[in-house]
This record gives structure tokens, C-alpha cells and sequence, in this order.
């Protein structure tokens, strides 16, 4: 395998033990036999609703911690949920001559399942930790409704919001790779119309993006976010990653039985190398600084850890690095990790459950950044699965979204 690039040096390798929680899961679910998913309209209904049921408890425990209000609304003709923290002030739409700054979030669930409230357990800590009400768009799912289904309704909701509100933008998984097709829309330049590059046949689709191109000429309405988290994008649906070929960790992915057949369903039409449906191979601006400051988290035993890795290589350099793992790496054998990692591409972090001020006290390597380089960082968390951060009962999701909020917070000018 081929190293690194040592001129890049956004990498941090997180955590040291792995808590108690994280272990008891691994044990349980790397026990599991996989079965290929099944997408008839009864499959994926019985999918979504043990989704669903699975999410469920968490979700309503960390909205009774944190005390969350969720709120149902519709944005320019799409759903969307509102999550509200404790003691926000319904008239907060201006601080100091300034607009109100918002999160908006995609949530994953390889475009075939997946609802706000089944992310409320990550939704409502990002609220709760920013002090910033949530919107959280609800987008077609596919196999009822193909690529572009999806993106024209994150990106009718979004350039609603970004009249009136400044963005922090954050998604995961498949709501990671909305997030990033949203990000290259706001910055190219000139910015594209969504009719021309994602055109179907379907009346209603073609009604919907027409709307939406009409928005679209006009490039101040589209305005890029402050700062972007993205949780385990799945960006590269053809699966071309070292990790989605070796890397067999994971206890909550599976290539073969899940993935490949989503994304089946997602692009329809289209190849799943489209840069549309897989926007890592889409066309990214030069590196420069006005790229918004960008934390991206991944794990050692994420399938799609590949996705991220390379997508900071793209942003940061402008090229696709190999892989992050190399013979001086992250080394993984028979699910044993090895902590010896090379100094000179790798800076570990203290132990996060020691001290969850990360940005401060561990000197987040995307402050080393040279002037007119785009700020990135990539956090790989030691022995951690698929967006762990959707997993309540493990600490090492609360340390990670704390992480991710003040990041945004470090660089939204709050």
C-alpha cells in the first residue's frame, strides 16, 4: 500500500482505551450473520420500521436529556423537523446586527431508509452542545424515488434557510455525500443549474428542479456555510476504496449485502460513478481558503473510512491520496489494532475521555494550515465503527460530537 503524502499532516488518530459500552457492542453485533437486504416495497418498509425501532430508545432518552424541543414545519413545499434547544428565544433571529446561525443536517441511511427522528440522538446533542436549533430536511427515499429525488429536496430546503440564516452544515453517511453535493453547488462558480446536470423524465422531478434552477440564478441565495461536519460520508458509491475492499471490521456495513444494492437503488438511471451520485469524483474548486472549514470522522474499523480519507486529500490538495492506512499507519490484523503510528503523519490526540475540550487543548491539526490552504482535518477514532456517533450508549459518540460542536462553533464566529 502506498503512504501518505508527508506534506499532509490533517490526520489525528483518536482515543486510547476503548470504553466498556464500545466493546460490548462490537461483541454483540461482529456476532452477527449479514443477509442481502431486501428493497421490494415490503422489504424496505420492514427496513425502515426496524430502523426505526432500533433508534427509538436512544433517540427518545437523549431528547429527554437534553431537553429538546422538536418542532414539525414545511420549507419551500418540503418537511422538515425542527430540533429546538432548552431556553432558545423564539424571536433569536438576529444577535448583534447579525443573522441567526442554524445547524442544517442530513441524516444517512444509504438513501433507502432513514427519518429525522431516527438521528434525534445525534440532532439533539448538536443543539443541546451549540446552543442552535436544528433543521433537519425529509428527503425522498429511494427505491420509490430515484437520484435526483434527494438532493432537490435538501437543496429546495437549503437555499430557503440560507436567505435568512447563516449555515452550519452537517451530515452523515448517505446524508454526508447531500452535504458535500450541497457544498460544490454553493461553490461553483458559475453555479450550475440543477435541471441541467440532473434531469429525469418524471413530471414531478422535472417541475421540482425547474423551481429550483429558477433559485438557483441567483448566486447570492446560495450561499456557502461557515463551517461543515461530515460523519463517515458515504461518497463513493461505486466502492472503490481500499477499506470497502478489505476492510471487513465493520459491524454495521456490509458492501455485498447492503451498500452495492442501495446504491443500486439510488442511482436509477445513472452510473454510480456519476459525479452527482458520487461526489468525490465530482469536480472540486482549486484549494484555496474559501473553503469552509471542514472536520470530517471516521474510524479505524469503518467501512467507508476510504471516503473520507480521500475526500480530505481532495479538498486539501486537490488529488486523491491512496489511503490513509500504510505500513506506517493504522494497522489492523485479525480486529487487533497497533498504536505504533508514524509521528511525522500522524498527531494523536489526548485521551478524549479525559479532556473533551479537543480544539483547544489538542491543537487541531487544521490550525496548522498554510495561509490560502483550505482548513480540514480528518479524525479517525480508534476501533470505531460506521458513524459510531449514532450509537448513544457508547461515550465515545458523546466525545465525538462534542468534538464536532466545537469545532463548528470555532469557526461559525459565534
Amino acid at each position: 500500500m502506498s503512504s501518505v503524502d508527508p506534506k499532509i499532516d490533517f490526520f489525528s488518530v483518536v482515543g486510547d482505551d476503548v470504553s466498556p459500552e464500545a466493546v460490548s457492542f462490537l461483541s454483540q453485533s461482529l456476532a452477527a450473520e449479514w443477509s442481502m437486504v431486501d428493497l421490494s416495497p415490503s422489504g424496505v418498509c420492514d427496513l425502515r420500521k426496524e430502523n426505526s425501532q432500533v433508534a427509538f430508545p436512544g433517540c427518545q432518552r437523549i431528547v429527554s436529556e437534553c431537553n429538546v424541543r422538536v418542532e414539525e414545519d414545511i420549507i419551500n413545499g418540503i418537511n422538515v423537523q425542527w430540533v429546538i434547544p432548552e431556553n432558545h428565544p423564539a424571536e433569536r433571529h438576529r444577535t448583534n446586527q447579525r443573522q441567526e446561525v442554524i445547524v442544517f443536517y442530513l441524516y444517512g441511511g444509504g438513501f433507502v431508509c432513514g427519518c429525522p427522528e431516527d438521528d434525534l440522538s445525534i440532532t439533539s446533542r448538536l443543539a443541546t452542545h451549540l446552543s442552535l436549533r436544528v433543521c433537519v430536511p425529509r428527503y425522498r427515499l429511494s427505491p420509490e424515488h430515484h437520484y435526483p429525488a434527494a438532493i432537490s429536496d435538501v437543496t429546495r430546503v437549503y437555499l430557503s434557510v440560507s436567505k435568512i440564516f447563516n449555515v452550519l452544515l452537517v451530515g452523515e453517511s448517505a446524508g454526508g455525500n447531500l452535504a458535500l453535493s450541497l457544498l460544490l453547488s454553493a461553490m461553483s462558480s458559475p453555479l450550475k443549474k440543477l435541471d441541467e446536470e440532473q434531469n429525469i423524465n418524471a413530471e414531478r422531478e422535472d417541475e421540482r428542479n425547474a423551481s429550483v434552477a429558477s433559485d438557483h440564478d441567483k448566486k447570492d441565495l446560495f450561499r456557502v456555510p461557515l463551517a461543515v461536519a461530515l460523519l463517515s460520508p458515504w461518497i463513493d458509491l461505486t466502492h472503490s476504496g481500499q477499506s470497502h475492499r478489505q476492510l471487513q471490521l465493520d459491524p454495521t456495513l456490509s458492501v455485498k449485502h447492503f451498500l452495492d444494492p442501495a446504491a443500486q437503488a439510488y442511482s436509477g438511471a445513472y452510473s454510480p460513478n456519476h459525479g452527482g451520485i458520487s461526489p468525490l469524483f465530482a469536480d472540486f474548486p482549486p484549494p484555496s481558503s474559501l473553503w469552509p472549514p471542514t472536520t470530517i470522522s471516521t474510524g479505524t474499523r469503518d467501512l467507508l473510512r476510504s471516503d473520507a480519507v480521500r475526500l480530505a486529500s481532495k479538498i486539501k490538495t486537490g488529488f486523491l491520496a491512496d489511503e490513509l492506512e500504510s505500513s506506517n499507519d493504522i494497522k489492523l490484523d485479525g480486529g487487533q489494532r497497533n498504536n505504533d503510528t508514524n509521528a511525522d503523519t500522524m498527531s494523536v490526540f489526548q485521551n478524549p475521555k479525559k479532556d473533551l475540550n479537543f480544539v483547544k487543548e489538542a491543537e487541531c491539526a487544521s490550525d496548522k494550515a498554510k495561509s490560502g490552504s483550505p482548513i480540514v482535518d480528518v479524525r479517525v477514532a480508534k476501533e470505531m465503527w460506521h458513524v459510531y456517533e449514532w450509537s448513544p450508549e457508547i461515550p465515545e459518540a458523546e466525545v465525538s460530537l462534542r468534538y464536532i460542536s466545537e469545532f463548528l462553533l470555532k469557526y461559525s464566529d459565534l
